[in-house]
């Protein structure tokens, strides 16, 4: 089973990322930096790799024989107890993917933190869960997210109704989606 040790050892092989791009698409540089408190953690940054099947990735630097590789944004994932256990890939128009298949959630950390009655966020994508701070969650794997989310207490929110539809879809077990209030006046 792999450890944190074999995680920070690929993940130290990745490159720093160039924050202007996304400074320009509106993401906090603390963002980029590290987790936001009650955890600390590593900064996302830069790596080639390659999709190896569904919502899974392989680093170049451990493959041979395999000629196409995708520059990719990695970031440093917790489960839901907090620990840091996996890395996610994200290029910008993609899925996302995980390197181990140990999260299905990006942010799941905060699946099963307590949240003083809120609904947790669900981002549609890697981009506006790091806009937002990286609190809440993106969706990597949808059966395996379906089952950790049907029993968050609060529900699900989500800013556009139509992505409250794809969630709903996408979920075998439909947990409850509310839809943020200002967002219902913006699709109006």
């Amino acid at each position: 089973m792999m450890g944190v040790s074999d995680l920070l050892a690929v993940w130290n092989e990745c490159q720093n990322v160039k924050p202007a791009w996304f400074i320009q698409q509106g993401v906090p540089p603390l963002a980029l930096a590290g987790d936001p408190k009650p955890y600390s953690g590593l900064a996302v940054a830069v790596g080639n790799i390659s999709m190896v099947g569904p919502h899974r990735f392989e680093f170049q630097s451990l493959l041979r024989g395999v000629d196409t590789f995708k520059r990719a944004l990695i970031i440093p994932a917790r489960d839901e107890f907090g620990s840091l256990v996996d890395l996610v890939a994200w290029i910008p128009g993609c899925d996302l993917a995980s390197w181990s298949g140990r999260v299905c959630l990006l942010g799941e950390q905060w699946a099963c933190a307590p949240s003083l009655g809120e609904p947790l966020r669900v981002f549609p994508s890697a981009l506006e869960w790091l806009r937002a701070g990286r609190r809440g969650v993106v969706v990597i794997e949808p059966r395996e997210a379906a089952i950790l989310l049907v029993g968050v207490p609060n529900g699900l929110l989500v800013d556009d109704p139509a992505f409250g539809f794809e969630l709903r879809r996408m979920m075998t077990i439909a947990p409850r989606i509310v839809i943020r209030s200002n967002a219902m006046g913006r699709a109006a």
